[in-house]
Formats: C-alpha cells, structure tokens, sequence
C-alpha cells in the first residue's frame, strides 16, 4: 500500500486518478497486475475531536483533508521490482502535481506506507522525538 495526502480539491481528485489509469498502462503488462485507488475523506472534526481526546502523535493538519491509499497486486513474486516500479513512479507524480497546486501534506499514515516511506517523517522533529523517547 502506499498512501497520499492531499487537502480536498476537486481537480486534484480527478488529476489523481487521471494519474493512477495511465500506471496501468504499465500494470498490464504484469502478470495478474491491479491498482485501486481508496480515498478516505478525513473531516476537519474528525482531526480536531482527535486531537481533543488527548496528545496524538500524528500531527494531522487542523483541516478537512483527503487522503488516498494505492493498493496493489499481482500474481508472482518475480514482479515485485517492477510493481515497485510502477508505485514509486504514480507516487512521485503525485506528489509533484500536489506539490505544484499548494495541496501536498508530507504526512503519510503508518499503517499505509510503502516500504520505501519514511511515515515518520510528516510527524514533525517534536512528535518523533517523543516516540523515540518513548520507544
């Protein structure tokens, strides 16, 4: 899985998925290759009702958001280099168009990282320092 995060626009959302239909012009020439875009909307309450609960460690934008996770799959394990391939590729296009349009959030959901993602870094130099800590 691999994940982005955006703020809630429109165009973005249609330019995201513009993105992700050409990648599978690569995924079909993998055996069994499937790409599914998952947005999961994340509402400005749901983060500040969050962060009311208690200190959280991730550091989530006071905002209405919208955060999409690429899963992937495929049939053999011989494809693994291509598929990540493929996955870097769609997520640094996305991250340059978000870049470019003022709606990139370096935040990346630990449970939806790439192996290749560093989620920890989006938490910000405070909130890592005390997980470390507390690790």
């Amino acid at each position: 899985m691999d994940q982005v995060d955006m703020y809630l626009d429109p165009a973005a959302y249609l330019e995201i998925a513009r993105i992700c239909q050409n990648a599978t012009v690569e995924l079909k020439k993998i055996n069994g290759a499937t790409m599914v875009l998952m947005p999961q909307p994340i509402s400005e309450s749901m983060v500040t009702k969050t962060a009311e609960r208690g200190d959280t460690p991730l550091n989530v934008r006071k905002r209405k958001q919208l955060w999409f996770c690429i899963n992937m799959g495929w049939n053999f394990a011989t494809d693994d280099e291509k598929i990540g391939t493929v996955s870097m590729d769609t997520l640094q296009q996305i991250d340059a168009y978000t870049k470019e349009k003022i709606l990139f959030d370096p935040f990346v959901f630990l449970n939806d990282a790439y192996f290749t993602q560093n989620p920890f870094e989006g938490y910000g130099t405070n909130v890592k320092q005390k997980l470390k800590a507390t690790a």
